[in-house]
């Protein structure tokens, strides 16, 4: 950003000169003597500052709260994606049945959800850089966490037929957990 201040400073200051340089240089345009240098410079830069800078400032504010809505908007398809492992649970502890079918859809489910926090972070770091590093890595943390507690436990073995009310609300628990990371990375987001 401040590279990009010295650039257009220095524009300016060429401009200037190239306005200077015309005026002095081409038959065309007279010359009053009485006006001075700095008069004409005040003139111009006046009209850059009431007419072009505006439209240059409004530019680079629409350019960023796009970016940031479409990141936003990856961010709901996320929450989404890990709503439809929630729903599915929700339906078999209803049905108090789970078959290997559902527990491999549930995996295919996770791996969605997995496949988007992938793309959410290449999009993120296409735009933000090292920035939000940190941050990422606390919301795949909790990824990784909400994954290894559906996994990892006695959900994926041959002996769980049925959702118990303790491994729902133990679902729930760590699905509020992985939301509330998504929610608050995507706070911390719109403050970049």
């Amino acid at each position: 950003m401040k590279l990009l201040r010295i650039i257009i400073v220095c524009l300016i200051f060429l401009a200037g000169i190239l306005v200077g340089f015309f005026f002095q240089n081409f038959p065309i345009i007279k010359w009053n003597p009485e006006i001075k240098i700095y008069e004409a410079f005040q003139v111009c830069s006046t009209l850059f500052i009431g007419i072009a800078l505006p439209f240059f400032i409004k530019k680079w504010i629409d350019d960023g709260r796009v970016i940031k809505s479409l990141l936003v908007d990856e961010a709901k398809e996320l929450i989404e994606d890990t709503r439809a492992v929630k729903q599915k649970i929700g339906e078999k502890y209803k049905t108090k049945v789970i078959t290997f079918e559902d527990k491999q859809h549930v995996l295919a489910l996770l791996s969605q959800v997995e496949n988007s926090i992938s793309n959410y972070q290449k999009h993120l770091e296409e735009q933000f850089g090292g920035k939000i590093k940190n941050d990422f890595k606390n919301l795949k943390d909790a990824y990784v966490k909400y994954n290894d507690a559906l996994t990892s436990g006695d959900f994926m073995t041959e002996t769980f037929v049925s959702i118990d009310v303790d491994f729902f609300n133990f679902h729930n628990i760590e699905y509020n957990q992985f939301i509330s990371a998504i929610r608050a990375f995507s706070v911390k987001m719109q403050k970049l």
